[in-house]
């Protein structure tokens, strides 16, 4: 099975580590997050808290057309989390991606990232209006989703399980998750 691999320049002295973080992806760490579609695991290297997330195999079309016509969601993972951090949105950091093609196209793909330490997703604070300082929380993630705007970022997953909130002194703090369906692109009045 062929292999492609980005690891980002911080983390390329991890890579034997990364490697058997990916062979024995069922074996090492603890499974959260668990979805149908999709796998996620956390494991720690070092003093390093990382996310593995594994995608499902996609049907045959899609095999095809991840290894000849589009970017794999890993892939997009990873280059959209650049994105972000390059326009100054936050977003755990990217690690590395892997992908593992047959003759036909993708098999299998992982992304990795840094673990934050959050607070709440923004999930829970949808669910709880009695939560500690709600409307305060509410009045910065519109801000935040403004400037995301501004910033020509058009995030298609922007939906309450793909924003962590970490709180930083008497604000907040906004992460983005689940980042392989964006959009880069200036955004007129009508499209936010």
């Amino acid at each position: 099975m062929k292999e492609k691999k980005i690891i980002h320049p911080n983390y390329q002295h991890l890579e034997p580590e990364l490697d058997k973080l990916i062979q024995n992806f069922d074996a090492r760490g603890v499974t959260f997050d668990y979805e149908k579609r999709n796998k996620m695991r956390s494991v720690k290297v070092n003093d390093l808290n990382i996310n593995i997330k594994s995608f499902k195999i996609p049907f045959l079309i899609n095999q095809i057309a991840y290894k000849f016509f589009r970017k794999s969601k890993a892939e997009r993972s990873y280059a959209n989390a650049m994105t972000l951090l390059e326009k100054g949105i936050k977003t755990p950091q990217p690690i590395a991606y892997y992908e593992f093609f047959s003759a036909y196209g993708i098999k299998n793909s992982y992304y990795l990232s840094e673990q934050v330490a959050y607070d709440m997703m923004y999930r829970s604070l949808v669910a709880d209006p009695a939560y500690p300082e709600h409307e305060k929380i509410l009045r910065q993630f519109t801000r935040f989703t403004f400037q995301m705007h501004e910033k020509g970022i058009f995030f298609k997953d922007h939906s309450p399980g793909n924003t962590l909130i970490k709180k930083n002194g008497d604000n907040y703090d906004f992460y983005l998750v689940d980042l392989n369906r964006m959009k880069f692109f200036d955004l007129d009045f009508d499209a936010r």
